[in-house]
């Protein structure tokens, strides 16, 4: 009986031995398709086609950055953001653009002043293609994101309303930019924060005389210029781009270009000043009320009357930039 079942057990490894050689003859020379290399349908773990290396639509989740924080000191905040990356300081020193790499990208952060009755920064929010969404920073910044895309353009924005002022990370790229870096520029807005202590400094005045004094300079320098002998030719500055650098030290940039433009002219090698009549400066013999707009942002208002104008009156902004006061606006309204 022992030697029945010794031979039953024999004959049945005898049988599973034939059956494995035929079937390593079926599969010799085939390769299983889930590990071909050449096999372009591959799919991986997730049921997922696999793309092509390099492909303009793979996210970027290998590359690393070394970070660079950017502060403003103007309205208080800082984001970090790539250290490859380069920026341009807004004229106004209200933050900067960002330049990723070279690529032709609208990538900007900035901070305003919050006129509850007038501002309105959650403006893109209204828009049909955009979704919003509440969250909070890391910081601990409470936060409203609006993204999406519309018109061919992938729109991610960071609005934050605190102390007055608001703050915006702006983002508008090719939707194929942001899908490849949409851990990048999330990760930027995740580091934004706002400098609590600088907030609670003591704010710097602007005094009656001091308005006046960058207001004489800023007309010394643009319209009454000393010229050469008898002509209209500007003896200091031979073109525009001088007589902006020097203003700008006492003017926003922008303010001083737009008075450059408008009273200026080159010819030859020399700038010469049109003669024409002048904008209406404050006049120190008039009374002026002065309005405090925020910590380091003043306007000096002036109600007047004259031939030319009739009544007017005359508002200057003053922005307390880079450590000095500096002209930042001018408007005038005719009350007739």
């Amino acid at each position: 009986m022992r030697f029945k079942k010794n031979w039953v057990i024999a004959l049945l490894a005898a049988l599973v031995l034939v059956l494995a050689g035929c079937m390593n003859t079926e599969d010799n020379g085939t390769e299983d398709p889930e590990t071909d290399p050449n096999n372009e349908d591959t799919e991986d773990m997730n049921g997922d086609s696999e793309t092509d290396e390099g492909s303009d639509n793979e996210p970027n989740e290998d590359q690393s950055y070394t970070w660079e924080t950017y502060e403003n000191e103007r309205f208080y905040f800082t984001i970090d953001y790539p250290e490859s990356w380069t920026f341009e300081t807004a004229q106004n020193n209200d933050g900067i653009t960002f330049l990723p790499e070279n690529q032709e990208q609208d990538i900007r952060v900035y901070g305003a002043q919050y006129l509850e009755e007038t501002s309105t920064p959650y403006a893109n929010a209204d828009h049909a293609d955009l979704s919003q969404e509440e969250v909070t920073l890391t910081s601990g910044v409470e936060a409203t994101i609006i993204e999406g895309e519309a018109d061919g353009v992938y729109h991610y924005e960071m609005v934050v309303v605190e102390n007055g002022l608001e703050y915006h990370f702006v983002s508008k790229t090719t939707p194929e930019y942001y899908q490849e870096n949409q851990e990048v520029i999330q990760a930027m807005v995740e580091s934004f924060a706002i400098l609590e202590d600088a907030l609670e400094e003591d704010s710097v005045t602007l005094t009656e005389e001091k308005a006046f004094e960058i207001e004489d300079q800023f007309f010394d320098m643009l319209y009454t210029p000393e010229t050469v002998g008898r002509t209209n030719e500007i003896e200091n500055y031979q073109n525009k781009e001088a007589l902006i650098d020097a203003v700008s030290e006492i003017a926003n940039r922008s303010l001083a270009a737009e008075h450059v433009e408008g009273y200026y002219r080159e010819e030859e090698g020399a700038l010469y000043v049109v003669p024409t009549e002048g904008p209406a400066q404050l006049l120190a013999d008039s009374p002026v009320e002065i309005n405090e707009i925020d910590r380091h942002t003043y306007e000096v208002i002036q109600e007047e009357e004259n031939a030319l104008r009739g009544a007017y009156t005359l508002t200057v902004e003053f922005s307390w930039v880079d450590g000095q006061w500096k002209i930042t606006d001018r408007t005038i309204v005719l009350d007739n």
